[in-house]
């Protein structure tokens, strides 16, 4: 199975393959989601040939895909319920997802996943739905490239599940992840090899660049252009970090009540430190700033530096594809 993350800027397609116990990359690569350009989400038409296009190029045959969703209108809900199974486990969830999601559940596609088992025998839930709408719109595209999707995953599940994969000493590890891409951050709290937490914010690489543009009062390529080019930053008056701290509050508020739910309700005894990826975390000076601002570590993770490559993968466009790699382990491992 080959994963296909459909993000808002980019389009990333993943292979990976599992020999005598490691993982191994055979496939990674990216090319513009030409929505961005043509300003026209839904022309399936013209996504479906970028995203055979991309497959070409990655020299990834398969027809059987997966596929990951995200974004704001990924609704998530963790739940604390009594030890059922079966049947009484998905009444349970069913009448906690109707008394706590304003929407309208019959227009959604919905799942949950049992988490973890806490202290007091019950269970740790995480619920999630998406709207009907959404997912048809990553689905239609595929199908009309010629592929055939077998599973569908949050972006949060596929974002833990790389971690687990590619991260050294993970599984002993309390983390933060915070995959920040072009409109959307996806945020996944990992301990002691288990997702306890998921969320997700409207934050990503367009809140700085537009921010930019409007300090200069400029176009938003110059800006796009600009942001990639710390070196001519002081020369130009530009100070990041006051950037960062007028586009930003959304996603460290959202980084520290995740923590803090988390710690509360004893899900976690402590975070070690925030990794941060997605394009956005090659954003000069963005892990430092999280640091200052928070108190906790944080690192830049780019999954692909530690892992083997066998095929069409470069390293440094690592950090886009973390959810792409964590989504082609679909078929390996599950979170």
């Amino acid at each position: 199975m080959i994963a296909v993350d459909i993000g808002s800027k980019n389009i990333k397609i993943c292979k990976v393959h599992k020999k005598d116990a490691k993982f191994h990359v055979v496939s990674a690569v990216m090319g513009r989601n030409p929505a961005v350009v043509e300003n026209n989400p839904k022309n399936h038409a013209l996504l479906a040939e970028k995203i055979k296009n991309i497959a070409k190029v990655g020299e990834v045959f398969d027809s059987s895909v997966g596929v990951s969703v995200g974004g704001g209108q990924v609704v998530t809900r963790n739940f604390t319920l009594p030890d059922l199974s079966g049947e009484e486990l998905d009444g349970a969830v069913s009448i906690e997802a109707q008394q706590n999601v304003s929407l309208d559940l019959g227009q959604m596609y919905s799942d949950y996943q049992v988490l973890s088992r806490n202290e007091s025998g019950k269970l740790d839930v995480l619920f999630v739905a998406v709207p009907q709408a959404n997912v048809d719109n990553q689905l239609q595209p595929l199908r009309n490239a010629g592929l055939e999707p077998l599973c569908v995953d949050i972006n949060n599940l596929a974002l833990a599940n790389s971690f687990l994969a590619f991260y050294e000493g993970a599984e002993k590890q309390s983390v933060v992840l915070v995959d920040i891409g072009h409109s959307v951050s996806t945020i996944s709290v990992v301990d002691s090899g288990a997702l306890r937490f998921a969320r997700n914010v409207a934050f990503g690489g367009k809140s700085v660049t537009a921010e930019i543009a409007a300090h200069f009062n400029i176009k938003p390529e110059m800006a796009e252009e600009i942001k990639k080019q710390p070196r001519v930053w002081k020369d130009i008056g530009l100070n990041i970090k006051n950037i960062l701290r007028k586009t930003s509050p959304e996603v460290l508020e959202a980084i520290y009540r995740s923590v803090e739910y988390c710690m509360s309700r004893k899900k976690i005894v402590n975070i070690d430190k925030i990794l941060v990826t997605g394009g956005t975390s090659c954003l000069f000076g963005l892990d430092s700033f999280i640091f200052e601002t928070l108190g906790i570590q944080t690192e830049c993770w780019n999954p692909l530096n530690h892992v083997e490559i066998k095929g069409n993968a470069r390293k440094k466009y690592g950090p886009f594809l973390a959810v792409a790699l964590g989504l082609a382990m679909r078929d390996i491992k599950n979170v």
